[in-house]
């Protein structure tokens, strides 16, 4: 899969450790989610909103924050690592309607975002750095999964 690091570790108790030391806020615990190449470890943010309007204050307050710190010609290691992309992925699968929506009016790079929360990328590789065609790509997958078009 294009655009991963494999990082190899002799026991997998040092692989948990560095996933902890992204310092992530608010993760508690990490779900392990299998992939079909091996496994996925999901930050579980401990203070994620129940309230569908309380998530969506939440995201966008996170998302605004962040596109507005990142920078217009930001390095996507950079866009990565800023708190507030971090936080939204510790959300997890819950705000995958909300990026896919984001995406709609606003071609931010969410990518790695959603390939971090789902484990996969479904963007074609002729696709990539296209931001229109990865963004069509992640709403057909959104809705082939159920997340798109978004409950509102």
């Amino acid at each position: 899969m294009p655009n991963q690091v494999k990082i190899e570790f002799a026991k997998p108790q040092e692989f948990v450790e560095a996933i902890r030391a992204l310092s992530l806020p608010s993760v508690t615990e990490m779900e392990v989610v299998p992939v079909p190449d091996g496994i996925l470890l999901r930050p579980i943010v401990s203070h994620l909103p129940t309230d569908p309007t309380e998530l969506r204050g939440k995201f966008t307050a996170l998302a605004e924050q962040w596109n507005a710190e990142k920078g217009p010609h930001s390095l996507v290691c950079d866009l990565v690592n800023h708190p507030a992309y971090r936080e939204i992925i510790g959300f997890g699968p819950a705000v995958i309607p909300l990026i896919l929506e984001r995406l709609e009016v606003h071609l931010e790079d969410w990518f790695p975002a959603l390939t971090a929360i789902t484990g996969i990328d479904p963007v074609p590789l002729q696709s990539a750095g296209n931001l229109d065609e990865m963004a069509h790509a992640w709403k057909k997958w959104g809705r082939e999964h159920g997340y798109w078009p978004p409950v509102v």
